[in-house]
């Protein structure tokens, strides 16, 4: 665990990360036309931490001090967009980034014990946040990194550079570190491959990548079929029971494998490969690529090991399924359950008599305070937006929203959870899925 010195170092690490951090998120979220940087802050939060929120922005003068740790993750979900504009794809992975640095900087506010290399992980994370974001304290936290001391970067200079058989090798290894069991007669295997290398690796390697990329796919293949038979031991004891019936692989029909290079040499290791999926588990909702965020990380000495974050919202939206497959969002009322799959949808209620629905996507049966054309919900890069155009009005989270009858100089950002209600009588809560 870490020394008394050593917290000290990630303590002065965490600190001027958010405060680094602050600055850029209020310009962000003051971007945002017609709304104000706190409100678009704290519209992110979910309850409770929107009304802890609340409560202590009324007494506090400078309110960005506010913004915490905890916040992180919800706010890098719900405004992803924007985080986008600078780090680009990679912005996909900010919400478990965020969130594992919070789990350090808990251990580290309630005197707990912390493991070395939870700490690196979480200087990683700062450092490759801050790389991305341009903030001003990236240099500092690659010094403190190197003063931190728990893993000391190899030089791509020495011999122990990767060569192409170590990424084959790894490759196969990550294959069958993170093929997930369904039952004995299906195994999910991962089938996207994202290795990451240091810079210097990167170059060097890089007029191979298609031959790497050719030889991959004939291991990886002669992988997969190895997990569909049985050991000699396996093989003999299901023989006394039962016939051993194959598993059935479940992949998409071509493995995809991508090169990345570092954003910095200080935080990478020696080599780096994540495993994607693009099949789903049976029985759960969500993307196909929900199921984990998944690491093979191999050493210069030849340690090889994994490390799993179960966190579906860091996903890469390169290989999720296209919005027109699955639906934008999900609304739940009273116990029946909706599904947005158009970019803009309105809400009203369900006439029998006059039957007046043509231009309403879905009927609520509910009283007269709903009107036949009550609200409207809009996608629109990355955001979910709303607007009242009932008679009867419609609040949001207990906040009523404007009316809006023509133009778009009313539509309300829409959090990725919400609760509606529309007329004061029909409650809708609205969750995103994309």
């Amino acid at each position: 665990m870490l020394s008394p010195d050593k917290r000290a170092i990630l303590a002065q690490a965490m600190h001027l990360f958010i405060a680094s951090l602050r600055p850029y998120l209020v310009g962000k979220l003051s971007s945002i036309p017609n709304s104000t940087w706190l409100r678009q802050y704290r519209s992110a939060l979910p309850e409770p931490q929107r009304s802890l929120f609340d409560a202590e922005a009324e007494k506090s003068e400078t309110p960005e001090e506010l913004i915490d740790f905890g916040h992180l993750k919800s706010i890098s979900q719900q405004h992803r967009p924007l985080f986008r504009e600078d780090a680009g794809p990679k912005a996909a992975n900010f919400p478990v980034w965020f969130e594992e640095i919070n789990d350090v900087r808990t251990l580290w506010a309630h005197h707990r014990p912390i493991m070395p290399d939870d700490a690196d992980h979480a200087f990683r994370c700062m450092i490759r946040i801050a790389h991305l974001l341009h903030l001003s304290c990236f240099d500092t936290l690659v010094q403190l990194r190197r003063d931190l001391a728990v893993f000391v970067p190899t030089s791509m200079e020495t011999p122990n550079r990767p060569n192409v058989e170590t990424i084959l090798d790894t490759l196969t290894t990550a294959l069958e570190q993170h093929a997930e069991k369904i039952s004995h007669k299906v195994i999910v295997i991962p089938d996207h491959f994202v290795i990451e290398l240091h810079p210097e690796a990167f170059r060097a390697l890089t007029p191979l990548f298609g031959r790497i990329r050719n030889e991959a796919h004939i291991r990886l293949d002669e992988a997969a079929i190895k997990l569909t038979k049985p050991t000699r031991i396996t093989s003999r004891i299901l023989g006394l029971i039962w016939r051993y019936e194959t598993p059935i692989i479940e992949k998409n029909p071509t493995w995809q494998i991508e090169f990345e290079d570092a954003e910095d040499a200080v935080s990478q290791d020696y080599l780096s490969i994540e495993a994607r999926f693009s099949v789903s588990k049976p029985n759960q909702r969500g993307t196909t690529t929900h199921l984990t965020r998944r690491f093979t990380v191999r050493l210069p000495d030849g340690v090889t090991s994994a490390k799993v974050f179960s966190r579906p919202d860091a996903l890469p939206t390169t290989i999720r399924k296209n919005p027109s497959d699955f639906p934008l969002a999900r609304l739940l009322h009273n116990g029946t359950a909706y599904e947005m799959r158009k970019t803009q949808i309105t809400i009203g209620r369900f006439d029998e008599e006059e039957a007046i629905t043509s231009n309403v996507d879905i009927c609520l049966k509910t009283g007269p305070s709903v009107s036949r054309s009550h609200c409207q919900i809009r996608y629109q890069d990355g955001y979910f937006y709303i607007r009242n155009i009932g008679k009867y009005g419609t609040t949001l989270e207990g906040r009523p929203l404007p009316n809006s009858n023509t133009g778009d100089e009313n539509w309300d950002l829409l959090p990725r959870n919400a609760r509606l209600a529309l007329g004061g009588e029909a409650v809708v809560v609205f969750e995103a899925l994309l």
